[in-house]
């Protein structure tokens, strides 16, 4: 329990801190180990050494990372020798534990091999997912007897549940619409009718009546369970009448976890079922915590995103439905095969009831006891709770220690965020406030086509969308376990996926730069409070909400407002304070912000307990926007609770003290947006002790000069820089005639500020002269070229002038990857009063600057601008540029040369991966003469692929800033 304190006692010092001083401008500059960004660390099928552990980890530390979460994949490569959940395997995260303790980081583990979700070979039939599966049989009087046939079975696994008998309806072939999504049915949809897998947007509810001639009479429903023999043989036969019999029994869902290394497949765990888990603890878990309490910097067991799909039955689950319900499932199992039992509104009840139960046993035998476990173990839970799965996600992430979204991305379609991840981004960030939480991390920049084309720049919008989206926290997908001797690179790759940052990628080093760029951000993001106009909460109408399918958010795109969106079990922590504002609490405590409003989305269906509880807020003052409900959705005493929701209608939404949702927009506008800024920009507000921290980002690769229109006034506008950890006060702003503060921004491509209010002042406003930079003279060649070995030329090169690596007619540096030296000598003949910057032009894709030995830092993106101040003298003065370039030539290149082991080349998820790693990779040879020099188990380029620029084009220029006229 030694680590569950620290990491308490830590939370408290930042809050003790906060309640002093606002932040302390010295921390933003070097801020704390804790806004550090983690990573996700893969170990690649059985590729794991302990040389390589230490000097992966040393790497991390290096450049900033704080964190990371180790995970077992494999992907389409051999196997490297170390299996899964053997002595050597725990011996090697004992080791990665060891030298994180040594080094200061903090690590977790993914629960099981492959990403998702929690499985093994351990795992038998009769703990795994299971599904309902049934055949039929039409019998008639006089019928001879009937051998009902038992119903598929998967992996050898079936068990009876019962047997039902009804007249043969006239509309035999009528199903409910979507009935196979409502009744969680997976496997049926994707096996038998090719499907995709079952959604949430598939559970709303059908209002159209079914035809009176599919209709099945409750009352005509028979249980034969007892009527059939262990064989199948039913005994029973009609007197008259056509029937249909339905044998119903359950079997697994055969979903494995995936995709795991050599040996560690196997089936995935019942999710409503505490045994199955137990099962799952015992043969891996419990050895890993036994790790854990050995090292304080092993802390959290992972659960990444939910791709496992449904499952709709577990042992007893009709006495646990009837426990819960108050009615017995059995007679009314029918409805899990589409057909109308009494009417469409009663199935769809049965159905919704269904979810519901599911729901709730998956978080309370999954989620709830996987935290449990836990916590007795001394770890915190790490989850990613989204995906297509039976289960609410603002709920789930509500309860674990650490909630995860993720987002992905894309050079071909820079900041073009899916509404998907946007979704995960913003309800698990909604249910991190919900619950008094202050970190939302996410797995960051995750990439389906890992080509090695990423680098800082491209991927800074895209980061900061995040970070006004509410996470705080970069998780990187993703650093990938180097297992080869030093020599063998690019290396060990995620297969085709993930951004590459790890010690190997050309830039990885110098990219220590922006990572404390994202460290200053994450610091402030991390700090104080997350500021929200609105609460909208997820209504009933669907029983659970887990994924957005094709739906995306109901209120997205309301500029100007933050959102914070939770499930409808938070009304119950609902109040209003002396001010009217809505405030939610969690477990007691009062959190802080302060909303204006609440809607609720998806409110068709809507129990009589939220109804009372939105209409009690409304007469309280707050503004409360929900869709007329049409029903209850509960199967039990639905005539009864109808009757009383309808009281409620007439008393809240007819006299309109209950709004309508199409007003929220304009509601909102009376408020007048927190931060009012233009298109292709984004914000985020964050408040502690009185002062203001808005994040501002410019979304384009362009620069802007924009005004911003922030709802604060009564203080100095100042900027925070968190690329350069500078300070200084907003020179032109004013108070605008509604009262708020306008502030003048100038931004540079993909340039991101800190507008923070702090300090009083009776000013109405600032201005100040605009400055702007002038060219003066200009570096020409000859420039002293040194490239790095082994890929580079041998001897440094001369350039005349300054051109593009790959245009240039020598192989070593048209094809060359990684860091050239650029030096030059120039002349000064006095130092200038005002400051003089070197802009470096263009470069591809990183640059350290030195003067006179003086390293000035790395500039990562443009522009490629660094004041020379304390560093220039008068004279002469010897200038190095260090220019790294991406991965991508070089690897084009060497696809000239002959491979040694095949590749797959069948199919897009396995083209380019070896087969079989050459001799020389795995052993201590040389590479062989004649050969390429480079090795990645994955490949991305074939010969004659464009190549990129790459280097220092320049022009290189001094320049003075100055007053525009």
């Amino acid at each position: 329990m030694k680590k569950k304190t620290i990491i308490k006692l830590a939370g408290l010092c930042l809050v003790v801190a906060g309640a002093r001083a606002d932040i302390a401008p010295e921390s933003f500059m070097n801020p704390p180990d804790s806004a550090k960004p983690g990573t996700f660390y893969f170990w690649m099928n059985g590729h794991v050494s302990k040389p390589g552990i230490t000097k992966d980890l040393e790497a991390f530390k290096k450049v900033g990372i704080r964190s990371f979460v180790t995970f077992d994949i494999n992907w389409f490569i051999p196997h490297g020798g170390v299996t899964y959940n053997s002595d050597e395997y725990h011996d090697c995260l004992d080791h990665a534990a060891s030298e994180a303790d040594r080094l200061g980081l903090e690590m977790a583990m993914k629960n099981c091999s492959g990403w998702t979700c929690s499985g093994g070979p351990w795992i038998m039939p009769e703990h795994s997912m299971k599904t309902v599966v049934w055949t039929e049989a039409r019998v008639k009087a006089g019928d001879k007897s009937v051998q009902l046939k038992q119903p598929e079975a998967t992996r050898e696994f079936y068990r009876d549940i019962a047997v039902l008998a009804f007249p043969t309806p006239k509309n035999n072939d009528y199903r409910l619409e979507n009935w196979i999504g409502k009744s969680l049915n997976d496997k049926k949809s994707m096996e038998l009718l090719k499907m995709k897998a079952v959604q949430y947007n598939m559970f709303a509810p059908q209002t159209a009546a079914s035809p009176q001639d599919a209709l099945i009479s409750p009352e005509e429903v028979i249980i034969l369970s007892d009527k059939m023999d262990s064989s199948g043989k039913l005994n029973w036969k009609p007197k008259s009448g056509d029937w249909t019999v339905l044998r119903f029994g359950y079997t697994s869902t055969g979903i494995e976890n995936k995709p795991p290394s050599d040996g560690a497949k196997g089936l995935e765990i019942d999710k409503m079922s505490r045994a199955a888990a137990d099962v799952h603890w015992k043969n891996l878990l419990d050895r890993v915590a036994a790790t854990a309490k050995k090292h304080e910097s092993f802390q959290s067991i992972t659960i990444d995103s939910w791709e496992v799909h449904h499952q709709n039955w577990t042992d007893g689950f009709d006495k646990l439905f009837e426990e819960r319900n108050g009615y017995d499932l059995i007679p009314k199992l029918l409805c899990l095969s589409g057909r109308v039992l009494e009417s469409t509104e009663t199935t769809e009840r049965v159905l919704w009831d269904l979810r519901r139960t599911i729901s709730d046993l998956v978080y309370e035998n999954y989620f709830l006891y996987f935290y449990e476990k836990c916590h007795a173990n001394g770890l915190d839970l790490m989850a990613e709770p989204y995906g297509p799965g039976p289960f609410d996600t603002s709920r789930v992430a509500k309860l674990v220690d650490w909630p995860m979204t993720e987002f992905w991305f894309n050079t071909q379609k820079i900041n073009q965020v899916s509404k998907g991840w946007s979704w995960t981004s913003q309800v698990v960030g909604g249910a991190v406030r919900l619950s008094g939480k202050k970190v939302l991390g996410a797995e960051s920049y995750t990439r389906s086509h890992g080509d090695w084309t990423a680098h800082p720049y491209l991927m800074k919008t895209t980061g900061d969308r995040m970070f006004c989206q509410g996470v705080n926290r970069f998780i990187f997908h993703t650093s990938v376990h180097q297992a080869f001797r030093d020599d063998v690179k690019p290396g060990v790759t995620h297969g085709r996926f993930g951004f590459q940052n790890h010690r190997n990628n050309t830039w990885f080093y110098e990219g220590e730069a922006w990572i404390k760029y994202i460290t200053r951000c994450q610091h402030i993001l991390q700090t104080g409070d997350h500021v929200s106009d609105l609460l909208a909460l997820e209504g009933e109408e669907r029983a659970f909400r887990s994924f957005a399918g094709s739906e995306g958010l109901d209120l997205d795109g309301v500029r100007g407002h933050k959102i914070d969106f939770g499930e409808i079990g938070t009304l119950d922590e609902l109040s209003v304070d002396k001010e009217g504002f809505l405030r939610a609490s969690y477990k007691g405590k009062l959190l802080p912000n302060r909303y204006k409003m609440l809607v609720v989305n998806k409110a068709s269906l809507m129990s009589v307990e939220t109804a009372r509880k939105l209409g009690e807020l409304a007469e309280q003052g707050v503004p409360v926007f929900a869709a007329r409900p049409i029903r209850t959705p509960h199967f039990t005493n639905a005539k009864r609770n109808d009757a009383e929701l309808q009281k409620l209608v007439a008393t809240y939404w007819d006299s309109g003290k209950i709004q309508d949702p199409n007003d929220v927009k304009q509601a909102l506008d009376k408020i007048g947006a927190d931060c009012e800024l233009p298109d292709q920009m984004e914000y985020v507000h964050h408040k502690l002790n009185g002062a203001d921290y808005y994040f501002v980002s410019n979304q384009t690769f362009g620069e802007r000069q924009e005004r911003i229109r922030f709802r604060q006034s009564g203080k100095q506008p100042e900027l925070w820089h968190p690329e350069t950890g500078e300070i200084e006060p907003a020179q032109n702003w004013r108070i605008t005639q509604d009262g708020r503060t306008e502030v003048e921004l100038q931004l540079e491509p993909a340039e991101s500020v800190f507008v923070v209010f702090r300090e009083p002042t009776a000013e109405k406003g600032g201005a100040a002269p605009k400055m702007e930079y002038h060219a003066g003279a200009e570096l020409k060649g000859p420039w002293t070229v040194a490239f790095s070995r082994p890929f580079g030329p041998k001897k440094p090169q001369v350039f005349d002038k300054l051109i593009p690596w790959n245009e240039h007619t020598k192989e070593e540096i048209k094809y060359f990857s990684g860091t050239a030296s650029y030096r030059k000598t120039f002349n000064l003949s006095a130092i200038p009063n005002q400051a003089i910057y070197l802009d470096l032009g263009q470069v591809d894709v990183m640059a350290r600057v030195l003067l006179n030995s003086k390293d000035l830092g790395v500039l990562w993106k443009p522009p490629f601008r660094v004041n020379l101040s304390g560093a220039l003298k008068k004279g002469k003065n010897e200038l190095e540029i260090r220019v790294t370039n991406l991965w991508v030539n070089k690897l084009i290149g060497e696809s000239r040369f002959p491979e040694s082991g095949k590749i797959h080349g069948a199919g897009a998820w396995r083209k380019y991966a070896y087969q079989k790693f050459p001799d020389w990779v795995l052993s201590e040879k040389p590479i062989p003469e004649g050969h390429r020099k480079t090795f990645a188990v994955w490949s991305h380029y074939e010969e004659g692929g464009e190549l990129l620029p790459s280097g220092l084009t320049g022009p290189v220029r001094l320049m003075e800033m100055s007053e525009t006229k």
